[in-house]
């Protein structure tokens, strides 16, 4: 097929062919830029301000246990009755964060690790609810008092 043709015209058709090899590895590159554009709008647009809504999220909830344990120590039922209602409105504070976040959820996969985790929450809250009534009712407050000064 090549051996009629002059040696301007094989130079030409090779490079026809290598500039068509060219332009496929172009639009190919192309596609996977577009593959990758997608990806980082993904990350940047919903992955980053959820893991950084999961990290405000967990300082929160270690500062809510924090606050309850340091309660514990307080010698004045008054100021530990004070405090426990603070720490009332830091769990509503943490119901706004866990609503807000569960706007973000998007896949089935996240949806039940976040279904999981309102049980837990909403189990906790209930154990809460004893230790707030404990503290304002002065029977904790009293039986750690009377530790205390053994």
């Amino acid at each position: 097929m090549f051996k009629d043709l002059s040696i301007g015209k094989k130079i030409a058709s090779i490079f026809s062919c290598i500039i068509l090899l060219l332009i496929s590895f172009a639009f190919f590159i192309q596609a996977e830029v577009d593959i990758v554009k997608t990806d980082v709008v993904n990350l940047t647009d919903s992955t980053v301000p959820s893991m950084l809504q999961v990290e405000d999220m967990r300082y929160e909830l270690s500062y809510i246990r924090r606050v309850q344990y340091a309660i514990l120590t307080y010698e004045d039922i008054d100021k530990a009755r004070q405090r426990v209602e603070r720490a009332g409105q830091q769990v509503q504070n943490a119901e706004r964060m866990f609503d807000a976040y569960g706007l973000t959820v998007a896949s089935s996969e996240e949806k039940q690790v976040f279904d999981r985790l309102m049980r837990n929450w909403n189990g906790y809250k209930r154990s809460l609810e004893g230790y707030s009534q404990a503290i304002h009712l002065g029977t904790w407050f009293r039986r750690v008092a009377y530790w205390l000064r053994l």
